[in-house]
């Protein structure tokens, strides 16, 4: 997560300026943020989506869906940085089984993991 602190009235440009955050507003303890972004990039408030992210934030890859409890995996450490090619899942949720598709990986026969 990259944290930064910035006056009012400043921008922060995502994606070479396709995305503009504006600071609207800043009292203690909170801030408005002004969000400018094309018709096709949806933007949601955490309550509005209250099954976390569908993308990983590394590497844009899809991410598993949420259990059965409504808890989606937000991030792992083994992001290779880019979406698999075939399944444009992250690749650290690749071949997890928590897709309900892709059986679980093969435990050897020496009971090593």
């Amino acid at each position: 997560m990259l944290v930064l602190k910035r006056k009012l009235g400043t921008k922060i440009y995502i994606d070479g300026g396709a995305i503009t955050l504006t600071v609207v507003e800043a009292q203690c303890g909170f801030c408005k943020i002004g969000i400018e972004a094309p018709p096709g990039v949806s933007v949601l408030r955490e309550e509005l989506a209250p099954d976390g992210p569908t993308h990983c934030c590394w590497c844009g890859g899809l991410l598993p869906p949420a259990d059965a409890t409504g808890v989606r995996v937000k991030a792992s450490t083994g992001c290779q940085g880019r979406a698999d090619p075939v399944s444009d899942r992250c690749q650290a949720f690749a071949a997890s089984a928590l897709w309900g598709d892709a059986p679980p990986a093969e435990k050897k026969k020496d009971g090593a993991a």
